[in-house]
Protein backbone atom coordinates (compact mmCIF):
# COMPACT_ATOMS: atom_id res chain seq x y z
CA UNK A 1 0.00 0.00 0.00
CA UNK A 2 3.18 2.46 0.77
CA UNK A 3 4.05 1.89 -2.89
CA UNK A 4 1.24 2.35 -4.34
CA UNK A 5 -0.99 5.36 -5.54
CA UNK A 6 -5.23 5.30 -6.58
CA UNK A 7 -7.14 7.34 -8.33
CA UNK A 8 -11.23 7.20 -8.32
CA UNK A 9 -13.20 8.70 -10.40
CA UNK A 10 -16.53 8.78 -10.75
CA UNK A 11 -19.10 10.27 -13.51
CA UNK A 12 -21.73 11.87 -11.32
CA UNK A 13 -24.39 9.28 -12.29
CA UNK A 14 -25.34 11.44 -15.24
CA UNK A 15 -28.11 10.46 -17.70
CA UNK A 16 -29.88 11.81 -20.21
CA UNK A 17 -31.60 14.72 -19.75
CA UNK A 18 -32.99 15.68 -22.88
CA UNK A 19 -34.15 13.49 -25.64
CA UNK A 20 -31.84 12.72 -27.78
CA UNK A 21 -32.85 14.80 -31.00
CA UNK A 22 -32.46 17.62 -28.65
CA UNK A 23 -28.59 19.34 -29.36
CA UNK A 24 -27.12 19.48 -25.71
CA UNK A 25 -23.88 20.66 -26.79
CA UNK A 26 -22.49 24.39 -26.38
CA UNK A 27 -20.00 25.76 -29.28
CA UNK A 28 -17.33 27.25 -26.79
CA UNK A 29 -15.32 28.18 -29.73
CA UNK A 30 -18.13 30.10 -30.72
CA UNK A 31 -20.00 31.30 -27.84
CA UNK A 32 -16.35 33.22 -27.10
CA UNK A 33 -15.03 33.86 -30.02
CA UNK A 34 -14.65 37.34 -29.23
CA UNK A 35 -12.02 35.88 -26.73
CA UNK A 36 -8.63 34.20 -28.02
CA UNK A 37 -8.65 31.05 -27.25
CA UNK A 38 -5.36 28.60 -26.10
CA UNK A 39 -5.50 26.38 -28.56
CA UNK A 40 -4.73 22.87 -27.53
CA UNK A 41 -1.13 21.84 -27.40
CA UNK A 42 0.15 25.45 -28.23
CA UNK A 43 1.33 27.66 -25.37
CA UNK A 44 -0.98 29.12 -22.98
CA UNK A 45 -0.15 32.07 -23.50
CA UNK A 46 -0.93 32.15 -27.00
CA UNK A 47 -4.69 32.98 -25.99
CA UNK A 48 -6.44 35.23 -23.49
CA UNK A 49 -8.08 32.60 -22.17
CA UNK A 50 -7.31 29.01 -21.59
CA UNK A 51 -10.19 26.27 -20.91
CA UNK A 52 -10.39 23.18 -19.21
CA UNK A 53 -13.55 21.29 -20.17
CA UNK A 54 -15.43 18.56 -19.21
CA UNK A 55 -18.63 16.63 -19.74
CA UNK A 56 -20.94 19.26 -17.50
CA UNK A 57 -18.54 22.22 -16.62
CA UNK A 58 -15.89 24.02 -18.11
CA UNK A 59 -13.18 26.03 -16.02
CA UNK A 60 -11.95 29.53 -17.97
CA UNK A 61 -8.41 30.39 -17.21
CA UNK A 62 -7.70 34.44 -17.09
CA UNK A 63 -4.29 33.72 -18.85
CA UNK A 64 -2.63 36.81 -18.27
CA UNK A 65 -4.81 38.12 -15.45
CA UNK A 66 -6.71 41.27 -16.97
CA UNK A 67 -9.55 40.89 -15.57
CA UNK A 68 -11.71 39.70 -18.46
CA UNK A 69 -13.96 36.93 -16.71
CA UNK A 70 -16.77 39.38 -15.87
CA UNK A 71 -16.71 40.10 -19.44
CA UNK A 72 -16.31 36.16 -20.36
CA UNK A 73 -19.34 35.55 -17.79
CA UNK A 74 -21.49 37.99 -18.98
CA UNK A 75 -20.85 36.18 -23.02
CA UNK A 76 -20.90 32.99 -21.71
CA UNK A 77 -24.30 33.33 -19.86
CA UNK A 78 -26.27 34.89 -22.52
CA UNK A 79 -26.35 31.03 -23.76
CA UNK A 80 -29.18 29.24 -22.47
CA UNK A 81 -27.60 26.00 -22.01
CA UNK A 82 -25.63 27.74 -19.06
CA UNK A 83 -27.20 28.28 -16.12
CA UNK A 84 -24.36 29.19 -13.55
CA UNK A 85 -21.09 30.84 -13.40
CA UNK A 86 -18.83 30.73 -10.34
CA UNK A 87 -15.77 32.87 -9.67
CA UNK A 88 -13.46 33.70 -6.85
CA UNK A 89 -13.12 37.53 -6.39
CA UNK A 90 -11.56 39.40 -3.60
CA UNK A 91 -11.15 35.96 -1.53
CA UNK A 92 -14.28 35.59 -1.73
CA UNK A 93 -16.47 33.01 -4.01
CA UNK A 94 -19.24 34.25 -6.48
CA UNK A 95 -21.79 33.08 -8.25
CA UNK A 96 -24.35 33.98 -10.96
CA UNK A 97 -27.47 31.64 -11.84
CA UNK A 98 -29.97 31.48 -14.45
CA UNK A 99 -32.17 32.37 -11.00
CA UNK A 100 -30.69 35.36 -10.10
CA UNK A 101 -30.86 35.98 -14.06
CA UNK A 102 -34.89 35.72 -13.82
CA UNK A 103 -35.17 38.25 -10.58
Amino acid sequence: MEENIFIVLGDHGADKLLPEKEEVAIDLDHLLSSFSIAELGQPVSDGDIALGVNQRMTYVYDVHNEGILPEVIETSLQEKGIDLAVWQEDGWMKAFSLTTREN
